[in-house]
């Protein structure tokens, strides 16, 4: 029975064509989840389309969903192996998932021999290991090479885990390493790893020390991945910091005048407490203090848990070694893989490939030799960060 003719819908259809000038104009007019949107419902009745994976894959880009990005350039590209542009655009996604310290950290061989050194003096026939955030398996390939009988290798990012297995395999180490695309704290004994370990390695620190999340880490392992006299590399970690003057980074930090023009209004987008990267040995300054030791860190007896709301506290009193301008503490770390290996991020040190953290003052103040300066330490779970006194007339 055919429907009256005035109930007929005289509604065409949309050509895939048409869809993807509607995602288009969507996404001129800045609505991207409507243009991701569009794309999808295409993809849902035609996943082949390489077309809409490829603009899929420019918009989740857009939004900074590098996971479902990379996907969808990856199956765009299954699709059109020949096309240079889906693969060169699934490259410079892949690019963005790996994180590029990654490479200088590789390359830094004082680095990798201190690690090496401290793996061999704790590997005994039989030993079994933990390589936390292991990356591209360095540190689980020396401790097979020192023969340890197994290693279960862990790195959240499941293309960065892909690699470190090849990498694994390559070198001829699958049988004793099992590399697992799993963060540490979701492992379990015995579904992940059969029995607690006799060793753990890492390196999950940045450039201030806590931000790779080592402290809930190691609290974690310590508990329920490893054996009760268990052994850490790194051992122990040392902040240690100095009171600078910065001459030329002055201007903006907190921002004054620059060239005759006030730009005070742009310290809104300032954020006094928190830290950013430094090379001391390229940027002018003026030292005011002598190096101190800040913290000291001992990862087989981690500090308790402590928010940032509410973070650990220690206060220091520094004694000023020349006149100045106080505008920032400049700190870093000296890491102790064992008891008679230590190298140090400092300007001095051996370890280059993470630099230095300084933290500004929100209100620089002139100081005086000999002058004691009263500032407090503060950490919490992932971050550490200085505290000045507030002075006369600071509001």
């Amino acid at each position: 029975m055919q429907p009256p003719p005035g109930l007929v819908s005289t509604k065409k259809e949309e050509s895939p064509a048409q869809k993807l000038d509607r995602a288009c104009l969507a996404f001129g007019r800045g609505d991207v989840e409507k243009s991701l949107e569009i794309c999808r419902e295409e993809l849902n009745s035609d996943p082949d389309n390489h077309l809409y994976l490829l603009a899929c894959g420019h918009l989740y880009s857009k939004l900074e969903n590098w996971e479902k990005a990379l996907e969808s350039y990856r199956m765009a590209h299954e699709l059109r192996p020949a096309d240079a542009f889906i693969y060169s655009c699934f490259r410079t996604v892949l690019q963005k998932k790996v994180p590029t310290w990654h490479f200088p950290m590789l390359a830094d061989q004082v680095r990798n021999d201190a690690y090496q050194e401290a793996i061999e003096r704790a590997i005994k026939p039989g030993l079994t290991v933990l390589d936390i955030g292991t990356g591209t398996g360095l540190l689980a390939m020396m401790a097979a090479r020192a023969g340890a009988r197994q290693i279960t290798a862990c790195e959240m990012d499941p293309e960065i885990s892909k690699s470190a297995q090849t990498i694994i395999t390559e070198n001829g180490y699958s049988n004793s390493i099992q590399v697992l695309s799993k963060r540490s704290t979701d492992l379990k004994i015995p579904q992940d790893i059969g029995e607690p370990v006799d060793l753990i390695v890492s390196e999950i620190v940045d450039l201030g020390l806590l931000g790779e999340h080592i402290l809930p880490t190691m609290r974690h392992a310590l508990k329920h991945l490893a054996k009760p006299h268990a052994q850490l590399i790194p051992a122990s970690a040392t902040v240690v910091a100095q009171l600078i003057e910065f001459p030329r980074l002055s201007a903006i930090n907190p921002f004054g005048e620059i060239s005759g023009f006030k730009f005070h209004p742009l310290n809104r987008f300032r954020n006094p407490s928190s830290y950013k990267g430094i090379s001391l040995k390229r940027e002018p300054h003026t030292i005011l203090s002598t190096e101190f030791h800040a913290l000291e860190i001992d990862f087989y007896n981690p500090p308790p848990f402590a928010s940032a709301e509410s973070p650990h506290k220690k206060e220091l009193s520094i004694c000023t070694t020349d006149d100045g301008i106080l505008h920032a503490v400049v700190f870093w770390f000296e890491l102790h893989l064992d008891e008679q290996t230590k190298r140090s991020s400092g300007p001095e040190g051996t370890m280059p490939c993470w630099g230095q953290a300084v933290q500004f003052l929100e209100h620089p103040y002139p100081v005086k030799k000999n002058q004691v300066v009263t500032l407090k330490v503060l950490h919490h779970d992932t971050e550490l960060s200085w505290q000045f006194p507030k002075r006369a007339g600071e509001s």
